[in-house]
């Protein structure tokens, strides 16, 4: 799956879109796929409870206009 969301971020880049790829610990061996045009913004986070507080200062900071989730 998270293949499929690298792909789908390479065609909005392509399409114009900036991307950033938003991540609990950026870590992982799919890291080196995101395309090199896209963001990666690590939240530095150990669990997914610890994530609330530097996504939401990410949202207010970035006001992106739209957000796909996946875990």
């Amino acid at each position: 799956m998270e293949r499929v969301r690298i792909l789908l971020a390479e065609s909005f880049i392509n399409a114009g879109f900036e991307i950033d790829f938003v991540l609990m610990g950026a870590d992982g061996e799919l890291l080196s796929d995101i395309p090199s045009a896209a963001r990666i913004v690590d939240l530095k986070a150990a669990r997914i409870r610890s994530t609330l507080w530097p996504l939401v200062k990410y949202l207010i900071h970035e006001r992106p206009a739209a957000i796909l989730v996946a875990m």
